[in-house]
């Protein structure tokens, strides 16, 4: 999922927001940066939880509404969702499967996995739509150097990484990711720079904000079911410690 859906869903789960939970909640996609790598942001373990919840409970439990492992939203969204084929954004993503690979200009292999990012996309206008306020909180808490420093030096002491570099990765993230003006357009062309920057590949822009509008609709039947389905039993892990691995 995109940052201002993770920012809704740690809400739900953890009842409250405050720039600690947001920043925890959006802390795995900083990936896109090149800081850390995906195994690191979104298989974290509770080891890191454990580690970050003395210096940070707050910050500790919004990553972990945002993880794989521990299983977050990504992973009901990525990796299983009900009975169907990998998770929701995947299910929904075999509808737009050939377009994506159109627009995109990529081998079938990657198809699904690109096309999972279109229906975050559309997903993610959703929640802008019906919560315009978590993007302004968002650009706040980027800022609000009391609640980075509560994380900041611990995460970069365990991972051995440089001196605010988890900060700067955090105000990095507004290259790849669009967080002011979000509509069709804005999104495909940060999703652009993403396929710039990670494959050296340019994509159709126009085919892809059209299938990130089709995107909105795709999902509009049943995104709350399973927002509330992935809200109880991620919150049923936190609140019940349990090792959801």
């Amino acid at each position: 999922m995109f940052p201002i859906t993770h920012i809704g869903f740690a809400e739900k789960v953890i009842n409250f927001r405050n720039s600690s939970v947001i920043l925890g909640a959006v802390y795995p996609d900083i990936v896109i940066t090149g800081c850390l790598d995906y195994k690191q942001t979104h298989y974290c373990g509770f080891e890191l939880y454990d580690y970050l919840i003395g210096y940070c409970p707050d910050f500790a439990r919004g990553m972990i509404t945002h993880t794989v492992k521990p299983m977050g939203l990504d992973y009901y969204g990525d990796e299983s969702y009900k009975e169907g084929y990998k998770g929701y954004c995947f299910q929904k993503a075999k509808l737009i499967v050939d377009r994506v690979i159109e627009a995109c200009n990529i081998p079938e292999s990657y198809g699904l996995w690109k096309a999972h990012n279109f229906v975050e996309m559309g997903i993610e206008l959703n929640t802008i739509e019906s919560q315009p306020y978590f993007v302004e909180e968002l650009h706040k808490a980027i800022f609000d150097e009391a609640a980075m420093e509560q994380f900041t030096g611990p995460i970069e002491h365990y991972y051995g990484l440089k001196n605010k570099e988890i900060a700067e990765s955090f105000k990095k993230l507004s290259h790849y990711i669009e967080l002011d003006k979000s509509n069709c357009h804005t999104l495909a062309e940060k999703y652009n720079i993403q396929m710039q920057s990670k494959h050296s590949i340019s994509i159709d822009v126009k085919k892809a904000e059209e299938i990130i509008e089709s995107c909105r609709s795709i999902v509009e039947n049943d995104i709350e079911e399973f927002l509330l389905y992935c809200s109880s039993k991620v919150k049923r892990m936190i609140e019940g410690g349990m090792k959801c691995e």
